[in-house]
C-alpha cells in the first residue's frame, strides 16, 4: 500500500468560523430546544466568538479555559458536553430543512 506524503503549506485551508449572531444565539433560545446548562453554553458561546472552530485553529483550549477563568479541564468537559448536546439537534434540523 503506498503512502503519500503532503507538505503542510500545500494543504493548509483556512476555514472561517460562523459569526455568532447574539440575537439568536442566547441561552433561552437554545435551552428551550436542548437541554443544555448554563455553563456549556457559556463554553460553546466562548469558542464560537473566539474562533475556535477556525481551521487552522486561532485560539486553544487552555486560552479559552483563561477566558472563562477556569480550568482547561473543567471548560473542555463543558465544550465537548455541549457539542454533544447541540449538534445531533442541528443536523437533525438541517436534514429536515429548517
Amino acid at each position: 500500500m503506498a503512502v503519500e506524503e503532503f507538505s503542510n503549506s500545500e494543504n493548509v485551508q483556512q476555514i472561517s468560523a460562523p459569526s455568532v449572531d447574539p440575537e439568536i444565539f442566547n441561552y433561552d433560545a437554545i435551552s428551550k430546544d436542548v437541554r443544555i446548562t448554563q455553563k456549556q453554553f457559556e463554553a460553546l458561546h466562548t469558542a464560537l466568538t473566539h474562533k475556535y472552530y477556525s481551521w487552522p485553529r486561532k485560539v486553544t483550549l487552555e486560552q479559552l479555559a483563561q477566558k472563562a477563568s477556569t480550568t482547561r479541564r473543567a471548560f473542555q468537559e463543558n465544550l465537548r458536553k455541549a457539542e454533544a448536546k447541540i449538534f445531533p439537534h442541528i443536523v437533525k434540523k438541517f436534514m429536515r430543512g429548517e
